[in-house]
């Protein structure tokens, strides 16, 4: 492909150079730069593209693009010297996701794209409209926490939206292998950076907003995380919109598209009339009964809620794409790793693993589980490193005062002492009469979570969900909650058995 065809696709002015030259790849990293690329120099908030420029162009880059303001001065005669064509444009995160979807033939244009986005329930909801379109036969791809799965092909991306190459190379693979469909989980960090731009979607999912990624270097404040969510329904042609949160009205004002309301209130156009919550065999269930824009019984053994508003929102979106209602009931054996993810159900104990690592999806968990009544409620999690205090303050308050006992431990610390986190967990603490253990060793205080266990009981391993790794001083080491739980579990089962 030439450099001009790509360069047609956004706006961009050449300062100096060849555009007819050929372009065998696009990089955003100067490492992966090769003969015959073009490299985008992005500015992200720990790096700058800009100084790789020589790297980019020694490792074989003939063509790189730069922000419009940034000063050439110091790399002009360096780029001259090597031959090199220098394009600039006011954006060169928009000009990566424009130029990226050309260079894979605008795969997203064959697919029905379904993205979704919000605080809390985006991973679980795309699995459930996955799982629905599948079984109606429409395969479809997903791109989100877990990573790209095609098919059964896992790949593991490190954000939840990935750069705009990995979206479109993702996309054109699915397009290939037959999908029709592709589920995008779209974060407010995605809109921000432009990685989905020039992408319009089928349909925008919200599913609710809480006070969350607050950071110098994730968004200033609540009003731009909210503002980056909105941003969905300028680039989707229907929405599909949770009417309880109480951010939806501000989700679809001065929006042109086309909107699908669901929830329980009487103005949903999916609604939910009634909802139980029980324990099957010690196993949480959850059935709900819907009207308005379809009338269904449903069940779900994944708990709680907020489970049911996961379920409407793919429903919803099923239902509006014409898909008949007899392949809803897919939702019942929907499998989301380290989603509200039941490890062990057997009838003395139940222990759910679970990603959530803030305050309110912390909270929606711990309450769904209550809502099934079990005997005793015990939660094990830990605080990220070099993430905000305000966010272990507040997910010591809501362990403290929604489970039975609490046992804080390690969670991906990073660069940060363990022991500044923990003691910021237990400010939190402190303000609940909960009962607390501190276990700084995970595999231990998983461990002795479900070895001290009681019948009846339910053990919810929550912040690291999927991962499979501890990121501890700079390093990333082995670590399952999954493996270590079914670990604890078998030594359990073995010291019942001797009783």
């Amino acid at each position: 492909m030439k450099l001009k065809e790509l360069l047609n696709s956004t706006v961009c002015e050449t300062v100096f150079g060849d555009e007819e030259i050929n372009v065998e790849s696009i990089s955003l990293d100067s490492r992966t730069a090769a003969k015959e690329s073009v490299f985008v120099c992005i500015k992200g908030s720990s790096y700058d593209g800009h100084e790789y420029i020589k790297s980019a162009v020694e490792n074989g880059a003939s063509a790189v693009v730069i922000q419009s303001d940034y000063d050439i001065t110091d790399i002009e005669g360096y780029i001259k010297e090597n031959n090199i064509t220098l394009v600039k444009t006011d954006s060169t995160e928009k000009a990566a996701s424009h130029m990226a979807a050309a260079y894979y033939g605008n795969p997203a244009k064959r697919l029905i794209t379904i993205a979704i986005t919000g605080t809390k329930g985006k991973t679980t909801t795309s699995f459930m409209i996955k799982s629905i379109l599948d079984s109606a036969g429409i395969k479809t791809g997903i791109i989100g926490t877990i990573g790209i799965l095609n098919g059964d092909e896992l790949t593991y991306c490190e954000n939840t939206t990935p750069d705009a190459l990995v979206i479109n190379k993702a996309l054109f693979q699915m397009a290939e292998s037959g999908c029709r469909a592709v589920v995008m989980e779209v974060s407010s960090q995605a809109f921000k950076r432009h990685r989905t731009e020039g992408i319009i979607f089928d349909y925008g999912v919200f599913t609710n907003l809480t006070k969350d990624h607050i950071s110098e270097i994730e968004h200033h404040d609540f009003d731009e995380y909210r503002e980056c969510k909105k941003r969905l329904f300028d680039v989707s042609r229907k929405g599909i919109v949770n009417l309880d949160d109480k951010a939806s009205l501000y989700m679809m004002k001065n929006r042109d598209c086309e909107y699908i309301t669901y929830g329980y209130r009487e103005e949903a156009a999916l609604r939910c009339v009634k909802s139980e919550f029980a324990l099957e065999d010690n196993r949480p269930v959850t059935e709900f009964e819907l009207d308005g824009l379809v009338k269904y019984r449903a069940r779900t053994f994944m708990p709680g809620k907020f489970n049911v508003y996961n379920s409407m929102a793919a429903i919803a979106v099923c239902a509006d794409m014409g898909v008949d209602k007899r392949f809803f009931s897919a939702i019942e054996t929907v499998v989301v790793p380290g989603r509200v993810q039941s490890v062990v159900a057997d009838a003395n104990l139940q222990v759910i693993v679970d990603y959530a690592h803030n305050e309110a999806s912390l909270e929606s968990m711990l309450t769904a589980c209550r809502e099934h009544k079990p005997k005793r409620l015990v939660c094990v999690f830990g605080c990220g490193g070099n993430r905000s205090r305000d966010r272990r303050i507040g997910m010591g308050k809501v362990s403290g005062r929604l489970a039975d006992f609490t046992i804080i431990t390690e969670d991906n610390s990073r660069n940060e002492p363990l022991d500044n986190i923990l003691a910021d967990i237990k400010i939190g603490l402190a303000h609940t009469d909960g009962f607390y253990l501190e276990l700084p060793d995970r595999r231990t205080a998983i461990r002795f979570a479900i070895l001290r266990s009681k019948p009846g009981d339910l053990v919810v391993i929550a912040g690291k969900g999927h991962e499979e790794f501890q990121e501890i001083d700079g390093k990333k080491l082995h670590f399952s909650d999954v493996e270590t739980a079914l670990e604890a579990y078998k030594e359990y089962n073995s010291d019942n058995k001797k009783l």
